[in-house]
Formats: structure tokens, C-alpha cells, sequence
């Protein structure tokens, strides 16, 4: 990893294996499975983080609720702050 890079990690969704990654504001992001300690490609962002000047940005894990449903989700916020992207994670 690199400056700027960030994590959060899923404690309910696939039984709490996952840590999604950031690393250094790129728009590819990773998952780390950290029962048999692997990266794997997750999700790629469809827009830039704002050039060569702004490294990282802040990623948070989330849960909604919706009757009996649960939707874990991370979240991305850009390093320039103006921006959110939300990726719901598959069970």
C-alpha cells in the first residue's frame, strides 16, 4: 500500500472474512480475505479521484436495513470531500 491508501472493514456481511481496500486513491479497489490472506479485485470507479495532487480519501463500512434484508455497503469519499460513491456488497 501507499500513501493515501484506506480500508474498512465488513463485520456482517460474507461472516466478517472481508476487508475492502483503497490503496492510494486509485480507482481500482481491492478486498483482502483475511482468512486465507488474499487480495482480490473488487469494484473500479467510474470516475477520477481529482489528479496527481490528491492522494487518499475516506472509506466507511455500512448496513442498511430493510424489513428482513440486510445491505452492507462501503463507502468512498473523495480527497478533494465533494464526492460520495456507494458499493453494496453481494452475500
Amino acid at each position: 500500500m501507499v500513501a493515501g491508501s484506506c480500508s474498512a472493514h465488513d463485520p456482517i456481511g460474507n461472516q466478517g472474512r472481508y476487508m475492502y481496500l483503497n490503496p492510494g486513491g486509485l480507482l481500482r479497489n481491492l478486498r483482502f480475505d483475511m482468512k486465507n490472506h488474499i487480495f482480490e479485485p473488487f469494484a473500479t470507479l467510474r470516475t477520477t479521484f481529482g489528479g496527481t495532487v490528491m492522494v487518499g480519501g475516506r472509506m466507511w463500512w455500512n448496513l442498511g436495513i430493510s424489513n428482513t434484508v440486510n445491505l452492507p455497503m462501503i463507502g468512498i469519499q473523495r480527497p478533494i470531500g465533494t464526492d460520495t460513491f456507494n458499493i453494496y456488497i453481494q452475500n
